[in-house]
């Protein structure tokens, strides 16, 4: 169980790897959802972002 200091901050990562998905910022939005795996390896939400960002990131530098 994590503890609500853990939760909050990957509330927040969250919070960030989602507006920078909205502002095509691919980079941030992976560096936010990463950091977020790093505290809950097994979020659903975070592996989502990082699913969302990392094609996108790719398809951007070509």
């Amino acid at each position: 169980m994590t503890s609500e200091r853990v939760q909050r901050r990957i509330e927040r990562l969250l919070d960030q790897a989602d507006a920078a998905l909205e502002d095509q910022d691919y980079q941030a939005a992976l560096q936010a959802a990463e950091a977020a795996l790093g505290f809950d390896p097994e979020s659903g939400e975070a592996k989502a972002f990082v699913d969302a960002a990392r094609p996108a990131r790719t398809s951007s530098t070509i």
